[in-house]
């Protein structure tokens, strides 16, 4: 499945999480997240993946997104002439919850 999203949205554009809840069903070896080293391993043991596309898809790709959607609730403040909800830097957490409803 990562191999399949990363075909089609690219590496920068894929991630892994570990909310194991409410699934039916997981992938053989992926039972919960103490099995993320041998996913890694077996996804550096395939050329088309770089260590440099692994960092991306442990983290590096939502700490941008995170960081993206900080920026987007500074810029959309500026642009309402006011202060973000509560004053001050918005949170990481701010704007996730329209991310999810972009996607």
């Amino acid at each position: 499945h990562i191999n399949h999203v990363r075909k089609i949205a690219g590496v920068e554009h894929v991630g892994i999480g570990a909310d194991f809840d409410g699934v039916n069903k997981l992938p053989e070896g992926l039972e919960d997240v103490s099995r993320y080293p041998h996913l890694f391993a077996e996804l550096l043991s395939d050329p088309t993946w770089s260590e440099a596309d692994l960092r991306l898809l442990a983290g590096q790709n939502l700490l941008r997104v995170m960081r993206d959607c900080r920026e987007g609730e500074g810029q959309h403040a500026a642009a309402e002439g006011g202060a973000l909800r509560g004053g001050g830097d918005a949170r990481p957490t701010e704007g996730l919850h329209r991310l999810q409803l972009q996607v």
